[in-house]
């Protein structure tokens, strides 16, 4: 998405205007369309967090309540990063779609002096069924692309990596195939909870802090995905120290530039979901 700061024209792609039950269109969406499916609460929030970042100029997230026809509530969050133009400057972000709050967690939340939020890793309790293998195929793989391509809206992969870095922390690994080596970022060996190393991961260790019920779970997600050539995720359940929290992998298969196989992809936890707006300079 964008917003045009000179003039507040707001620009949604095609997957953002049906997560918030919008006609997808190349012209600027109407905000007051997009204000009467946002809970009257986080509405009122979300202006005043904008009317902030824009006279700051400065990046800024926020979590709101999307209303349904039935009554019931979605969550999303819109996490957005502002640029200069010669037009007076203008924000690009993106926005997705909060899982469903699981009742069994209980979250900390904490500010640290730059506004960003600071939420503990708590137990949960997840019943066998919550833990899932997907398989993800068919619209879900095809949509990613196409869906994010708006002709007013020009994000690179720079800055949607800075976008999604910028309120959540995301690991990255990757696999090699042939000789089951995997080698985690910086920021995945700190999810983990393991020093870093460039050096491959130690899988076996990663095996031991996984709940025993989802360890096997992970392990045949691997497998399917290198023996298919597929994409996957998987959720499951890692121990720091007395407690799990809950983690969720998205892999993929690739070859690389001189032929091999490999698995590559990206690790986040999950967090409850909460109303709190948070910027940054």
């Amino acid at each position: 998405m964008k917003i045009d700061l000179s003039d507040g024209a707001t620009y949604f792609s095609p997957q953002a205007c049906a997560m918030h039950g919008l006609p997808v269109s190349s012209e600027p969406i109407k905000v007051v369309d997009l204000l009467s499916r946002i809970h009257p609460v986080d509405a009122e929030r979300i202006l005043d967090a904008f009317e902030t970042a824009a006279k700051a100029r400065c990046g800024w997230y926020f979590n709101y309540r999307l209303r349904q026809a039935n009554g019931s509530v979605r969550w999303a969050r819109l996490v957005e990063h502002y640029r200069d133009t010669p037009g007076g400057g203008e924000f690009v972000g993106i926005v997705y779609e909060f899982l469903p709050r699981d009742s069994g967690a209980e979250v900390l939340v904490s500010s640290d002096g730059a506004g960003a939020e600071a939420i503990e890793p708590s137990k949960l309790v997840i019943s066998a069924a919550t833990t899932a293998l997907h398989t993800l195929d068919g619209a879900n793989g095809d949509i990613s692309r196409e869906g994010l391509r708006h002709q007013a809206v020009d994000i690179s992969d720079d800055d949607i990596a800075d976008l999604i870095c910028r309120h959540r922390l995301y690991g990255f690994f990757r696999q090699d195939i042939e000789s089951g080596h995997c080698y985690f970022s910086q920021a995945a060996h700190q999810i983990y909870g393991l020093p870093y190393s460039p050096a491959p991961a130690n899988l076996a260790e990663l095996i031991r802090r996984t709940h025993p019920d989802d360890a096997p779970i992970v392990s045949k997600a691997f497998e399917a995905a290198a023996r298919h050539k597929a994409m996957f995720h998987v959720i499951h359940r890692y121990a720091r120290t007395t407690s799990y929290k809950t983690l969720r992998l998205i892999g993929g298969y690739r070859k690389t530039t001189d032929g091999k196989d490999e698995l590559y992809g990206s690790v986040y936890e999950f967090y409850d979901n909460l109303s709190i707006a948070g910027f940054a300079s």
